[in-house]
């Protein structure tokens, strides 16, 4: 099987820093002045593989804008979390509820981005690790008020029956 020849610029040594030039918008024969490879080499190569290092590099800043989603979802959920533990110390239990729905809906997000949420699926949070920790950490909380604790955990157990959602 016979194939061409290799591109001059592919294989030269300094290919990242010709690729960003020709990327910044610098000429085809200023590329090869400075980097001592011939014009049709460098014309070639834009034409052809350059736009193929575009894909990669878009592909490349898409999933680092996604790490960055994921990490400021992850955020969001530990400020929930610290949340709850502050109402939960101050016994502000409204504040807890509020914050245990927020780390809720971080934790949902999350698991959509992460693709254990497929589209179509029903899921249940309720049965998430995290919400049971959740859940027991503001049950715990309201133990030294026995009617606050049975009406919030009525609350609770009301509304995990009602709670699928629906992707």
């Amino acid at each position: 099987m016979k194939t061409g020849p290799k591109c001059e610029i592919c294989t030269h040594p300094d290919k990242e820093t010709i690729n960003q030039r020709l990327l910044q918008g610098c000429s085809v024969r200023k590329v090869s002045e400075e980097f001592d490879v011939g014009r049709m080499s460098v014309q070639r190569h834009r034409h052809n593989h350059l736009p193929h290092e575009l894909v990669k590099s878009k592909r490349l800043q898409e999933m680092q804008e996604a790490d960055e989603l994921v990490n400021r979802i992850d955020d969001l959920y530990q400020q929930a979390y610290e949340i709850l533990k502050e109402a939960r110390t101050q016994q502000k239990f409204s504040q807890a509820v509020m914050a245990i729905k927020e780390a809720r809906s971080s934790l949902e997000l999350l698991a959509k981005i992460s693709g254990d949420l497929k589209s179509g699926t029903q899921v249940n949070l309720t049965y998430s690790p995290q919400w049971t920790e959740l859940r027991a950490v503001l049950v715990d909380t309201l133990e030294p008020y026995p009617e606050v604790a049975t009406k919030v955990v009525h609350a609770l157990e009301e509304a995990e029956k009602h709670e699928v959602i629906d992707c």
